[in-house]
């Protein structure tokens, strides 16, 4: 729901371009009530949510990070992944993408 300009937002833009939407989201506290509501908006536009990623992961997520991780999946009916966090400076280190 971010503006782009003046009465365009970037789920317009994603409506425009007809893609599946990947949703970025914080593992962290807050992020099953926001995540879940993007999801909300995105679909209730007509977009398709490919899956959820929940960025930065840490090594060893704590019972908390886990359930929202399970609870997203389950409330949203959506895939979801983890993502590290990455060195982007340090392109080696960045996950291989297979395509």
């Amino acid at each position: 729901m971010v503006p782009l300009s003046p009465g365009y937002l970037v789920r317009d833009l994603a409506v425009d371009l007809g893609l599946p939407l990947i949703v970025a989201a914080s593992p962290a506290l807050g992020t099953i009530n926001h995540t879940l509501l993007t999801i909300e908006a995105a679909r209730a536009a007509g977009l398709a949510v490919a899956a959820v990623v929940l960025t930065p992961w840490p090594e060893q997520p704590s019972t908390i990070e886990e359930s929202n991780r399970e609870t997203i999946a389950r409330l949203g009916a959506v895939r979801v992944e983890t993502l590290r966090q990455l060195e982007l400076a340090d392109h080696a280190s960045w996950p291989r993408l297979a395509l």
